[in-house]
């Protein structure tokens, strides 16, 4: 039961283990001994004797590094499994030595669900609170560990190296462990045993401290709702006291989405950006197209350093690089596809095809499973090959014997490709390279989510795999919405007509009946024209202070200014220009193109608040606050602390106050900022307004 973010435990009194852990050895609670789990549960039912308690318990990453034992192993594994698991323990050249690793290496799984997971749940739920649970980290299937919990949680780790112009590609590189690949592990578990929410820690080191932004932020949340996400959470919000001096107190995993964060001011338009995505993909349904076998058993009789084996998110790339392999080809030729374990395939309706990757061990209920389902008309596909052998020594004569009776009815081993060729792909993802997740919705149709997330403009006819008679579009930056024109293909599959740039999102609705609204706005575009009449920039916000007031041709780096102060501080800066619009209705709208923004932009037209610019494109529509004649644009910027930061370590200001690791960097050294290059802040430009006009059908 962890009580912080970073994975330390608070353990009770007895039932404590010694364990190996980073940094030397240390006293961690049992999660195999169910008294530990009761002990410890025991202050919580003092503590909330007389109070309600929480709505959701929390369960971070499985970190109880080198959890490999509990005094009560060897006699649970012999009872189960009729041998002495000891001396394979410490003899690596016996016969059958993986047989019998794979044998402890289920056995330790079973044994965190049966006397940690599953209780724990059931005291969650006797108090009426439902249970949000990270699974990765521990030596259990993950797919059975997210199943019996009512949240499941993934979590990213890292950046990704996204293809989007205009995007700020930090010089500081952690990559994201935390791939789609990875990401579904919860979402497909939540999935196929029918929860309704999948949580993600959301941009957990995503850059160094002090160097995050919103629009590097939008896409990484994009990829985890493509990825079956419909919660997201922040790493960490760490409480800094009212009076506390610059930069407050810190928290040591980098992103720091609370007020004295870079990000705040401007941190409420992500907010209602990932509000309305997550309202749209909590309703209905999932419908990926395929269910496919986590062979678990392949890893779980590989060879590894040691015995014990845990399922860490760093871990999964090299652990098992032929499933995860084999899922991304599936992504890329425009299939989603949901993972099931050997236990949930028993519990399995009859429904979508069965992929089995390729493998060689299954046990011989799970293969008598899938014939029964190909008997009953669900399609079963082998890739490359059929498995060949039961995992582990237990009665492995007898389990053979059935496992072969029943392997005689699996079909013919097919490659990939041609399995896939069976099946209706969304060329959104397959041929222009988009990021997708489809759900059914509740009017019959079916809910989509759309990001293009690579250097792809868009403005095209896109066929979708699914039915539909009409469709709506909604903008969840903006909160527009209107009726798609949509046609029918040759094949009947509706084709609905797109327009995203590079770094946009879009949610469609689809419907199986015509449905009459306002149309959708699509929009063209005419010549721009260049705001660089001459601009006005000053400093209501900044530390250290700038005094007075700049003038400029146009908009442009503050850090390039003559004034020393400003390579080195952290602000909100205004910039103000006059422009003059001859007639605004000669066009539908008027569209700004702030261009290179560093890092995020208030807008404010005539007076009025036009709205928060985060992320690639930088553009936002003014239209409605235009008049004839001079306006008055002003845009406030906030930039990185970076610079801020950078200067005190290099002016050796003790900053670091804090006691959760006193601030490590990225890779858990030591932080010092003070070789940091000066980041460009401010409204970079050029700054362009161009007229738009709306086509209707």
């Amino acid at each position: 039961m962890e009580v912080s973010a970073d994975g330390v435990r608070s353990v009770p009194t007895g039932q404590m283990v010694k364990r190996a852990a980073p940094g030397g050895e240390g006293l961690v609670m049992d999660h195999l001994n169910p008294e530990a789990l009761k002990l410890y549960l025991a202050r919580f039912d003092s503590a909330f004797a007389s109070a309600p308690a929480p709505d959701v318990w929390f369960n971070d990453s499985y970190e109880v590094f080198a959890a490999d034992w509990t005094p009560a192993f060897p006699e649970v594994f012999s009872k189960r499994y009729g041998y002495d698991i000891r001396p394979y323990l410490q003899d690596h050249t016996l016969p059958g030595y993986y047989a019998a690793i794979c044998d402890y290496r289920e056995c330790m799984g079973q044994m965190l669900l049966e006397n940690f997971l599953k209780p724990w749940v059931r005291w969650c739920h006797k108090k009426g609170s439902l249970v949000r649970n990270q699974a990765h980290g521990s030596p259990a299937n993950l797919l059975d560990a997210y199943s019996v919990v009512d949240i499941p949680e993934c979590e990213t780790f890292g950046r990704t190296d996204f293809d989007l112009p205009g995007l700020r590609k930090d010089p500081i590189i952690k990559h994201n462990d935390g791939t789609v690949a990875a990401l579904k592990f919860a979402s497909s578990a939540a999935h196929v045993s029918g929860k309704r929410y999948v949580s993600c820690e959301t941009l957990t080191w995503l850059t160094e401290h002090f160097r995050t932004s919103l629009s590097q932020a939008k896409p990484e949340i994009d990829k985890v709702f493509a990825a079956g996400v419909n919660h997201v959470v922040f790493h960490g919000a760490p409480y800094s006291p009212a009076g506390a001096e610059f930069p407050g107190w810190m928290f040591y995993a980098a992103v720091n989405m609370s007020p004295t964060g870079g990000m705040w001011r401007d941190a409420p338009a992500l907010f209602k950006y990932v509000e309305r995505c997550q309202a749209f993909l909590s309703a209905g349904s999932p419908d990926t197209d395929f269910l496919l076998y986590f062979p678990v058993y392949d890893l779980w009789n590989s060879a590894s350093e040691w015995p014990y084996m845990a399922f860490d998110i760093h871990s999964m790339g090299w652990r098992m690089p032929d499933f995860i392999n084999c899922v991304n080809a599936i992504l890329a030729a425009g299939y989603d596809v949901d993972y099931v374990s050997d236990a949930q395939l028993q519990e399995l309706k009859p429904g979508k095809p069965v992929i089995v990757p390729p493998c060689r061990f299954m046990p011989a209920e799970t293969a008598r499973r899938l014939v029964q389902l190909q008997k009953r008309g669900v399609p079963v596909h082998f890739v490359d090959r059929v498995p060949e052998d039961v995992p582990g020594l237990r009665d492995s004569c007898a389990r053979r014997k059935a496992f072969r009776r029943a392997a005689a009815a699996f079909c013919e081993p097919e490659c990939l490709q041609a399995i896939l060729a069976r099946y209706i792909p969304e060329t959104f993802k397959s041929e222009l390279g988009g990021e997708l997740l489809r759900r059914r919705n509740e009017s019959g149709g079916w809910n989509y989510f759309l990001a293009m997330l690579q250097d792809k403009p868009l403005d095209g006819w896109v066929k979708l795999a699914t039915p539909a008679a009409s469709a709506i579009i909604y903008d969840p930056m903006t909160g527009e919405s209107g009726l798609a024109e949509l046609r029918q293909a040759a094949d009947v599959l509706p084709e609905i007509r797109l327009q995203l740039r590079p770094g946009e999102s879009l949610l469609l609705k689809t419907f199986p009946v015509k449905v009459d609204t306002d149309a959708w706005r699509y929009r063209s575009y005419g010549e721009p024209l260049p705001l660089d009449g001459g601009w006005k920039l000053s400093f209501p916000e900044s530390e250290p202070a700038i005094e007075g007031e700049f003038a400029l041709k146009s908009p442009c780096d503050w850090t390039s200014l003559p004034a020393a102060e400003a390579k080195v501080n952290y602000a909100t800066a205004l910039y103000c220009t006059v422009f003059n619009v001859e007639d605004p209705s000669v066009a539908d709208d008027w569209e700004l193109d702030l261009g290179d923004v560093r890092e995020s932009a208030a807008v404010s037209v005539n007076g009025h608040d036009a709205g928060t610019v985060f992320a690639v494109p930088f553009r936002i529509c003014i239209g409605e606050y235009l008049k004839a004649g001079a306006n008055t644009l002003e845009v406030r910027v906030t930039n990185l602390q970076s610079n801020r930061i950078a200067d005190f370590d290099r002016r050796g200001v003790q900053w670091k106050i804090f006691g959760d690791i006193n601030v490590v960097n990225i890779y858990y050294a030591p932080a010092d900022f003070s070789g940091w290059k000066t980041d460009a802040s401010g409204l970079c430009g050029p700054v362009l307004l161009r007229p738009c006009y709306c086509e209707s059908e």
